[in-house]
């Protein structure tokens, strides 16, 4: 079944998988990437995801510049073996650990591997919507623009995903040491001429078997 905008693929079931802590590369899994205890992963959302139970509609992917690709191996193949026959909403944001580390947030155009995570998850043959969220303390600089507009003609080329949203939330410090964000969309675009394209090609195959062949 497939769902009709952004909202309803984040309202619907999802999962989140990211890093337990600053200092440990294991990753977690919760039902959304608020969930508490943050340090220990909700082992009843791993064992469902992992038995191939349940549907997930979004997938919450944090990125780390200290966790290796392969960390994700093992997810990734399960998310790929779901992706055959199942939409979704990708989701990939780098980690704000806490209010403390502002100085340690990498981009996440500057994440090492992110264009292997985007080649990998957006390889299902079924449809996707697909988010990408840079979590900051400061402004877009404009080399990092630059890096947007690359990532929009990628994103652009995939033929799968049929619309896609790139974020920047900017983050602020609060006296109770607390953190507020603004979310800026900083590239939008809908992807749905490739549905009416495929509607075409479909009825000149089918103009094409249906004239009658000349006898010989």
């Amino acid at each position: 079944m497939e769902l009709r905008t952004f909202g309803h693929y984040k309202l619907a079931k999802g999962i989140c998988v990211r890093p337990l802590s600053y200092d440990n590369p294991e990753l977690g899994y919760f039902n959304h990437c608020e969930e508490m205890p943050q340090s220990v992963s909700n082992n009843k959302v791993e064992v469902e995801f992992f038995s191939g139970a349940g549907r997930f509609y979004n997938y919450d992917i944090k990125l780390d510049p200290n966790v290796e690709f392969s960390k994700y191996q093992k997810f990734i193949t399960e998310f790929l073996r779901r992706g055959e026959t199942h939409d979704c909403l990708v989701h990939f944001s780098n980690n704000v650990y806490d209010h403390q580390r502002d100085k340690d947030i990498v981009s996440i155009y500057n994440m090492p591997q992110i264009l292997q995570f985007v080649e990998v998850t957006t390889s299902i043959p079924q449809t996707i919507y697909f988010d990408l969220d840079d979590k900051r303390f400061g402004p877009t600089s404009l080399r990092e623009l630059i890096q947007v507009k690359e990532m929009c003609r990628i994103l652009e080329g995939i033929p799968n995903i049929l619309k896609f949203l790139i974020n920047a939330s900017v983050h602020t410090r609060n006296e109770d040491k607390t953190l507020t964000d603004i979310s800026t969309v900083l590239a939008s675009y809908d992807l749905y001429y490739k549905i009416q394209m495929v509607k075409e090609e479909e009825n000149i195959v089918q103009k094409i078997n249906m004239t009658p062949k000349r006898v010989t």
